[in-house]
């Protein structure tokens, strides 16, 4: 451990940050955690040594008079990490106050379907520690993992008797992309072309019918499939009330939050386990920088490291620390996580 460290602050250092600066975690040093326990353990702790931690954080999250008394929230997301990265925490939030919460992937990988089929299968994990049911495209992710895997099987077959990249292309766009659209998902890199716009909407349409609160993606989007996704979830067949954006990595500085989810340690914990399942579908061979760390960059780091650094605790972090009045009782000024929206319709 670096000298001086541990002085940083007056609170006991929990093991699992031991663990990360004694470089025993694993694989390769970086950062990662079993359970949401110790993710909450560890992100206390680096909020304390940031000097940004608030005692009153979880009482503000659970405060139920400042929760909208929605029963049914449906979250649309163009890709199977999009709730985790921009709305992970207020999803948990939702579902420990018992409201019914629903995901929806609308779009997935097509050139190899395996890649689509591990991506559906983080995503149930996913879903699993969000507390969220899990759909993709019209289907339960869990009927749309079983549709996928035998066409994954003949996938292999044929790229182990022919590696030839042209027959591979062609069997995947008679093979798969029919299957995608016939159930709802739309084709990933496609953006707006093709069916990809017809289909995106049927599937907001198919999930919007009795969700008192919807949330998707902003259109302030430097990605095209997400800013396709997110214009079809404004024009999805019927007038959304309660519609919410929300912004992902890609965001452009156009994206200005305009109301708040205000979350605990625990569900900021939930929100970083999940982005550790989707993370390791990227596999250990991310390639990227391997900087050398200060002792509170470390703490910080998220296994592993690459060109998705959003998926670090840092990046995290910074976007979910809000300050100013926040209300608890009388006015507390302190900093609070909380994850932002732009509000498009609201009824009141």
């Amino acid at each position: 451990m670096d000298e001086g460290l541990e002085n940083l602050v007056s609170v006991e250092l929990p093991e699992a940050s031991a663990k990360v600066l004694r470089n025993e975690m694993k694989p390769e040093g970086w950062l990662r955690f079993d359970t949401k326990e110790e993710w909450a353990s560890h992100i206390g702790f680096v909020l304390q040594a940031m000097g940004y931690y608030n005692k009153d954080m979880d009482g503000l999250a659970d405060d139920s008079r400042y929760a909208p008394n929605w029963r049914e929230i449906t979250i649309f997301q163009t890709h199977p990490d999009d709730i985790a990265l921009a709305v992970g925490a207020a999803a948990h939030k939702f579902a420990r106050f018992g409201r019914k919460v629903t995901g929806v992937t609308m779009c997935l990988q097509y050139q190899d379907p395996n890649t689509a089929l591990d991506r559906c299968l983080a995503t149930l994990e996913e879903a699993k520690v969000l507390g969220f049911e899990s759909m993709t495209g019209k289907l339960s992710t869990e009927q749309f993992v079983a549709v996928l895997r035998p066409i994954v099987s003949d996938y292999n077959e044929l790229k182990a008797r022919n590696s030839d990249k042209t027959v591979l292309q062609k069997w995947v766009e008679q093979n798969v992309v029919p299957v995608y659209y016939e159930y709802g998902v739309a084709v990933d890199s496609w953006a707006g072309t093709g069916q990809n716009p017809i289909v995106m909407r049927e599937t907001i349409y198919t999930h919007t019918k009795t969700a008192d609160a919807v949330f998707a993606k902003s259109t302030h989007d430097r990605n095209g499939d997400h800013y396709a996704a997110a214009l079809a979830a404004g024009d999805g067949g019927r007038s959304i009330v309660n519609l919410f954006r929300y912004g992902g990595p890609e965001y452009t500085i156009d994206f200005k939050p305009t109301t708040f989810v205000r979350v605990g340690l625990e569900d900021f914990a939930a929100k970083m386990l999940a982005l550790q399942f989707h993370q390791e579908v990227y596999g250990k061979t991310v390639a990227g920088e391997h900087r050398t760390l200060s002792s509170v960059d470390k703490l910080a780091e998220t296994w592993p490291r690459g060109r998705r650094f959003y998926f670090h605790l840092d990046t995290q972090l910074g976007k979910a620390l809000y300050w100013g009045k926040w209300v608890k009782g009388g006015n507390v000024t302190s900093p609070c996580l909380a994850e932002g929206l732009e509000v498009e319709t609201m009824a009141i």
